[in-house]
């Protein structure tokens, strides 16, 4: 899979989510709900503004920045992360660090799809909410939330058995030229 696509579809999640939370706006009663119970049910409510309903597009939006801003770090300072097989990892030239670091780069960019996704669909689920369409959180905010939880730990899970054999690879390949 291509390494740009997945940039692709962070930039067009946000992008919905913004033109979204832009566009329904105007049909917002004057209070929408700020937190939910157990079972979905609202029990804190706020005045509607624009920071209170775009909340959920800005923290995807940092959340984004964070994840992408650390994948950077990783990059660029690849043989400052800590592996499975730290020594072998730390044996490896910039050129092997660097392939390793990009397994974890692709986990970080993944996982910046997965918050824009439980984003998103918290803030659909608050207008939904809001605006009398259903009572409670919606269903599907439970199954993207459940969803993007476990592909987060099965992708950390995936990542770390991946780059473990990648070093072992590259250490390999590295020492018996």
């Amino acid at each position: 899979m291509s390494g740009k696509l997945i940039h692709l579809i962070n930039a067009a999640l946000l992008s919905g989510m913004l033109v979204f939370g832009v566009s329904v706006y105007e049909t917002l009663p004057a209070e929408i709900p700020r937190h939910f119970g157990f079972g979905g049910i609202a029990d804190g409510w706020w005045t509607t503004n624009w920071l209170s309903w775009m909340i959920h597009f800005l923290i995807g939006l940092a959340v984004t920045l964070i994840l992408y801003g650390t994948a950077w770090i990783v990059r660029r300072h690849s043989g400052s992360i800590n592996m499975p097989n730290q020594k072998r990892f730390d044996d490896l030239s910039d050129g092997g660090k660097k392939a390793v670091a990009g397994i974890v780069e692709q986990f970080l960019f993944w996982t910046a799809a997965g918050v824009i996704l439980i984003t998103f669909a918290s803030q659909t689920g608050v207008w939904s909410v809001a605006t009398g369409r259903t009572e409670t959180l919606p269903s599907y905010f439970h199954v993207v939330l459940l969803s993007v939880v476990a592909g987060i730990i099965v992708g950390a899970v995936y990542m770390a058995r991946v780059s473990r054999r990648e070093v072992d690879r590259l250490h390999e390949s590295e020492n018996d030229g």
